[in-house]
């Protein structure tokens, strides 16, 4: 070992280099340094990783810790790498040691495969005060600058940015220059740990992603501490970040564009970063479309072939109410959408959806003279058709991302109203809001076909809807009154011009997902069937999320949709 200025390794000095040798030969070389690992910044490791679920700090001192900055060895030694750390340990005289990769990078298969990872700490959105933002000689958010207009949509995001950026960045600056952000993976491995080996199952598990579980059921395979799980593959048409930070392209799905409710659990930006997934879990775009289970294989977008030993569906519910409607049951939603057709539920679907409303949508088709057509969809009415908690979020999205009140109308199928969002207080402040807003809401009414424009790409016009609140008499011709015959009563059938129509009714799996499943025998009743320990009736395929439903055997138990997304995965 090399010291830095010629301290022993007795002295514990701040820094050391170490150089693996064999026979001679120099096979590696591992650098620790303790600069990173004072007082403040174990509490910080604590206070931002569930690193206390491990280890029990009372009984490590500071001057007991290092960080690996720096492991190079030979991929013919890589198998000895516990056996390194474990010589570099006691020569040192540390009793932990951690590692600190990037979030967007994959770390070192010898870290990953020797020391143990650890789950970044779920925070709330912190308060920062002014004084903290002129310490630091950074810009205050709610603060207008000379050059920015004050207007009221300008305030919102100068306030929104409160807790986001500048804000999480100054809570999130670890107290020694130079060390790991706070969105970066963390590794460990302690003197208790070193002795015990990790089995590593080399078997492939294929994770169906796109429902609310999907990042909680990778954060169990990925950090399960009495196994190593090295194939881990996600099939997703629009993976969340750390995947679409390195590709730059397809679609963005953020929380943002979600026309569903967002779940206090839903991971952050920085949070997904921490998890280290990129380096964890290999990422196949495309959706599901076929299911083989005697060869234990899947199809991806009908195109790549995919086996597994074990297969999750952690797909989401979309809506499909449009196979109830006779101009919609015969198309794919992704055409409907094309078309200005929307169902709502699945992240991909929601942003498309936020995509055409916006104006920042193009047609499929290849055709140069579509910039009309985009400014017409950025300025035409949008209809909402559904109740509930789904279409609460949907109109609340909408108002929310600068969309007008004057464009917005919300179909409510029931005549009770626009449904509970389970508490008398909340349901009244919500009603409240709804009649200030200006949204134009009409109850009681049935979808009963929806209209298409041939002029204009085939996209929709208008619906046209029954009026069951109210009746009309048909007109008698002179035959039926020569015979003395009473008009008859019906509900009057009218139609609303609009150019965008949110689906939000009733959800169940995707097409694609139903298909597959359906086709491969697996049992769907609303729902795919899974027991309570959501295996499906192949004992090598299980489901989680809000597509589920339990059997018969089990009709009592709490569904998934009903759960907590993270308690869930």
């Amino acid at each position: 070992a090399s010291k830095t200025n010629n301290i022993s390794l007795k002295d514990n000095p701040s820094e050391a280099c170490f150089l693996v040798e064999v026979d001679g030969s120099v096979i590696g070389v591992v650098c620790l340094s303790r600069k990173t690992c004072t007082n403040d910044d174990v509490m910080w490791l604590s206070e931002n990783y569930q690193i206390e679920e491990f280890i029990n700090y009372d009984r490590h001192r500071a001057r007991a810790q290092a960080e690996v900055t720096v492991f190079i060895l030979s991929p013919l030694y890589m198998s000895y790498t516990r056996y390194v750390l474990r010589e570099i340990m006691r020569s040192y005289g540390k009793t932990i040691i951690y590692y600190q990769g990037s979030g967007s990078a994959a770390s070192p298969e010898c870290v990953l495969a020797s020391m143990y990872p650890v789950r970044p700490r779920r925070t709330p959105q912190p308060f920062v005060s002014e004084e903290l933002f002129k310490q630091q000689n950074l810009r205050v958010p709610w603060r207008r600058e000379a050059d920015e207009e004050d207007s009221e949509v300008a305030k919102s995001n100068r306030i929104a940015q409160l807790g986001t950026s500048n804000g999480q960045e100054l809570l999130a600056k670890r107290p020694t220059l130079g060390g790991a952000a706070r969105d970066s993976t963390l590794f460990f491995l302690s003197k208790a740990l070193v002795a015990q080996e990790r089995p590593t199952l080399t078997g492939c598990v294929v994770v169906i992603g796109g429902g609310p579980a999907t990042i909680p059921v990778l954060e169990a395979l990925c950090f399960a501490t009495n196994v190593r799980l090295v194939h881990i593959t996600l099939v997703m048409e629009a993976p969340p970040v750390p995947w679409e930070s390195q590709s730059g392209q397809g679609l963005r799905c953020r929380p943002e564009n979600d026309f569903s409710l967002l779940d206090d659990e839903c991971s952050t930006e920085r949070e997904l970063k921490a998890l280290g997934l990129f380096g964890k879990v290999s990422i196949a775009r495309g959706v599901l479309t076929d299911i083989d289970r005697a060869a234990k294989a899947i199809v991806i977008s009908d195109e790549l072939a995919i086996e597994y030993d074990v297969l999750v569906l952690a797909s989401s519910a979309q809506d499909c109410s449009y196979r109830s409607i006779p101009s919609t049951k015969g198309f794919h939603p992704r055409i409907l959408h094309d078309r200005g057709v929307h169902c709502l539920g699945s992240p991909v679907a929601d942003a498309r959806a936020m995509q055409y409303i916006s104006g920042a949508f193009a047609p499929s088709r290849e055709d140069p003279d579509n910039k009309p057509f985009q400014q017409a969809a950025a300025d035409c009415p949008v209809l909402v058709y559904g109740s509930g908690e789904h279409a609460w979020a949907a109109c609340g999205r909408l108002l929310a991302t600068g969309v007008a009140a004057s464009r917005v109308t919300w179909l409510i199928p029931s005549a009770k109203g626009p449904g509970s969002l389970g508490d008398t207080t909340v349901d009244e402040t919500a009603q409240a809001s709804l009649e200030s807003s200006g949204v134009q809401v009409v109850k009681n009414v049935s979808l009963d076909n929806i209209n298409f424009s041939p002029a204009a790409y085939n996209q929709v016009q208008s619906v046209t809807v029954t009026l069951k609140d109210e009746f009309v008499k048909e007109a008698l011709t002179p035959e039926q009154e020569e015979h003395g015959e009473e008009a008859k009563e019906h509900h009057p059938s009218v139609e609303i011009s609009c150019g965008s129509v949110l689906l939000s009714s009733r959800r169940q799996a995707e097409l694609d997902v139903f298909n597959a499943v359906n086709d491969s025998g697996l049992v769907y009743d609303s729902g795919i069937v899974v027991d309570c320990d959501f295996c499906t009736v192949d004992s090598s395929i299980f489901a989680v999320a809000d597509c589920t439903r339990f059997s018969r055997l089990h009709k009592n138990a709490v569904s998934h949709h009903q759960l907590n997304p993270r308690e869930v995965g």
